[in-house]
C-alpha cells in the first residue's frame, strides 16, 4: 500500500536540465562539437563523473590524430567553464514554471492524506531556491539533497534518508523520476517506481521501473495507485 510519494526536483518538478544542456550544447558547437542527448544523460540524476570540458578536449585531440593534422588544437578552458555557468544562470533566473501536470499529482496526494517528499541529486540551497521561488516548499514534508555526507544518485542515500523522514518503509513510498540514475537509486532502496521522462531522458532504457508513463498528464496520480494496488491482490 502506498503511504508516500517522493518526488525527484529536476526534471519532475521543474525542467532546470534542458536550459544546462543547451548551454553545454552551445559551448560544444562553437568548437565544432555535438553533444548529444545520449552522452548528456549520463549526467541527468546525479553530480560529478562527466567533465565537459575533458570530454571537449580529449574529441578535438582525437579530431587532430585523426585528421593526421600537426598544428596545435584549439582547447577549452577553465575561462569556457565559467562563460558556460554565466549562461546557465541566466537561463535559469527568468521565470520557470513547474512540468506540466506535476502540480495536479502534488494536489492529488493531498487529497489522499499521502506523505509527500522530495529526494534530489542537487543540493539544498539549490532546492529551496526554486521551491521558494515556485511557491513550494510548504507542500512537501521533507527535501532531501546532497551534501558531503550524503551521496547522489544513484546511489540510494537520499531516498532511504527520505523515507525515513517521512516515517514509512520503502516498499510503501512510491518513487517519482525521469532519469536513470534515478530510477537505479530508488529501485536499490526498495521503492516502488514511476518514471516520468523528460525531453532530455526520452527514449532512455526504463525497463527496470514498475510504471512508465509518457507525462503526468497521461493518468493520474490515483490512477497509478489503482494499478499498483490490483498488481499486488
Amino acid at each position: 500500500m502506498v503511504k508516500a510519494v517522493i518526488f525527484d526536483f529536476d526534471g519532475v518538478i521543474v525542467d532546470t536540465e534542458l536550459p544546462v544542456y543547451e548551454s553545454w550544447y552551445n559551448l560544444y558547437r562553437s568548437f565544432g562539437l555535438r553533444l548529444t542527448k545520449a552522452k548528456w544523460r549520463q549526467t541527468i540524476g546525479t553530480r560529478g563523473g562527466f567533465d565537459p570540458i575533458a570530454d571537449i578536449n580529449r574529441s578535438l585531440t582525437e579530431m587532430k590524430e585523426a585528421l593526421g593534422q600537426k598544428d596545435p588544437i584549439k582547447v577549452a578552458t577553465d575561462n569556457d567553464y565559467q562563460r558556460v555557468q554565466v549562461d546557465i544562470r541566466n537561463r535559469l533566473n527568468k521565470p520557470l514554471s513547474t512540468v506540466a501536470g506535476v502540480s495536479e499529482w502534488i494536489e492529488q496526494a493531498e487529497e489522499l492524506k499521502l506523505k509527500i517528499g522530495i529526494a534530489s541529486s542537487s543540493p539544498m540551497e539549490w532546492l529551496n531556491k526554486y521551491l521558494e521561488s515556485l511557491r513550494l516548499k510548504d507542500r512537501f514534508e521533507t527535501v532531501v539533497g546532497t551534501s558531503d555526507k550524503i551521496r547522489p544518485k544513484p546511489f540510494s542515500d537520499v531516498y532511504l534518508i527520505a523515507c525515513e523522514r517521512l516515517h514509512v518503509s520503502p516498499d510503501e513510498a512510491l518513487a517519482v523520476e525521469d532519469s536513470k540514475n534515478g530510477l537505479v537509486a530508488a529501485k536499490n532502496a526498495k521503492l516502488i517506481t514511476v518514471v516520468v521522462p523528460s525531453v532530455l531522458t526520452s527514449g532512455d532504457d526504463f525497463s527496470l521501473a514498475d510504471i512508465e508513463i509518457s507525462s503526468f498528464q497521461e493518468l493520474k496520480l490515483t490512477e497509478i495507485i489503482e494499478i499498483l494496488e490490483q498488481r499486488n491482490c
